[in-house]
Formats: structure tokens, sequence, C-alpha cells
């Protein structure tokens, strides 16, 4: 699948929000008189790029959990404070908003740079 020639046209004038929406990794929600019922995973939208986005980010946390040293903050407090399904599901979540940046800004990606690592 190629993400960009898929995707682009239909992300160009979005947000980062509704790329996370239109992939289907936002929860399901019900609210009604004030109340929230917030569901699983809503599972709308275009299912093979949540199958990779989701695939991915299993990878990456599976790697994060098993080598902290490798792990960034963000996914060791993720891990701490959450189930790993849940995780993995913030992972893609937080890798569809950076592909989002990337595809509409047209700049190649950078890895942020680590506390206490020159850049």
């Amino acid at each position: 699948m190629n993400l960009k020639r898929e995707s682009v046209s239909k992300l160009r004038a979005k947000s980062t929000a509704w790329a996370v929406l239109w992939a289907g990794l936002t929860p399901l929600e019900h609210s009604s008189g004030g109340k929230r019922h917030r569901a699983g995973m809503s599972r709308k939208g275009e299912s093979r790029l949540r199958k990779l986005l989701a695939l991915g980010a299993s990878t990456v946390m599976r790697n994060a959990r098993a080598s902290s040293d490798r792990a960034t903050a963000w996914q060791r407090g993720i891990l701490a404070r959450r189930p790993m399904k849940v995780a993995v599901l913030a992972q893609a979540a937080k890798t569809a908003r950076i592909a989002w940046a990337v595809l509409t800004s047209g700049e190649a990606w950078r890895r942020p740079a680590r506390a206490g690592q020159p850049a």
C-alpha cells in the first residue's frame, strides 16, 4: 500500500484529528444529556491503513517494553499507565498524526532529539 498515493489528496486540507479519525483509530462515543459513554475503537475508515499502523505500532511498543533504553519517555509512560493493546493504539494514532504532518508539509521526517543527546 502506498500511503502517499492513496492518502495525500484526502488529507491535504484536513487536520491531524481528521487523519486519525479517517484511519479509524478513535474511540466510539455515545453522548446524551451531558453524559459521555466511550466504547472501543470505532474501526470506521480505511481498514488497510489502520491494520498497517497497528502492526507497526505493536512492533514499536513490543520493542519499547522489552528494552526500555530504546523507548521514548512517552512510550515508557503509556506502557506504565495503560494495557499493552491500548498503548499500541495510542502509538498507532501518534504515527498517523506524524504521517499526516509529513505528507502535508512535504518535508522529510526528522527524529526528535532525545534529552541528554547532542542533536
